[in-house]
């Protein structure tokens, strides 16, 4: 690999990957750190079936 190229990676705090609802209805893929801090305008973790919800809160609930 060259120098100049970086290898390839995914940050689950900080890159976007959490399917989310908002209060006001628009959908969105946030971060963790966004999801944590945007909380209270969140309704919903919207995956694309429901056995994803609960472990992404799970995950969100143990970094807390």
């Amino acid at each position: 690999m060259a120098d100049d190229e970086e290898a390839p990676h995914f940050n689950l705090f900080v890159d976007e990957w959490v399917p989310v609802v908002y209060l006001d209805g628009r959908c969105e893929e946030v971060s963790i750190e966004t999801l944590l801090r945007d909380s209270c305008r969140i309704r919903e973790i919207g995956g694309d079936s429901k056995q994803q919800d609960l472990p992404i809160l799970r995950l969100a609930l143990a970094i807390l």
